[in-house]
């Protein structure tokens, strides 16, 4: 009434027959069986496999997007900056009116904003 397990080598006896007997019945199966771990290990794994691809196809689209929304501030900047190379009373003006620079003998005077009007708003 007890029966025993089958052991790992019955186990695996009893497998490679079963692959025996379907690779005379059915002689094509290997080369289906090969193209499809061909196909898993090709497409499926590794570095190079689909779901890389996809992620890769995402982050050059974020990469793009980041890229085209900052180009115009670039190109803002980058006149901007050839304008202070080139302009020389721009560079003046902008010494003076954000660093508060001035020529010898000159007075610069600072206005604060009123403070009392500022605390009643």
């Amino acid at each position: 009434m007890t029966e025993l397990k089958p052991t790992f080598m019955e186990r695996l006896q009893r497998f490679l027959t079963t692959i025996a007997t379907c690779n005379k019945r059915y002689p094509a199966l290997r080369y289906i069986l090969a193209g499809v771990a061909v196909f898993i290990f090709t497409f499926l794994l590794g570095n190079n496999s689909l779901f890389h691809y996809v992620k890769n196809q995402r982050r050059k689209a974020f990469i793009q997007e980041e890229y085209n929304r900052y180009l115009p501030q670039y190109e803002a900047d980058s006149a901007r900056l050839s304008d202070i190379r080139d302009n020389r009373e721009h560079i003046e003006r902008i010494a003076r009116e954000q660093y508060y620079m001035h020529l010898p003998g000159e007075e610069v005077f600072v206005l604060a904003p009123d403070t009392a009007t500022a605390a009643q708003h």
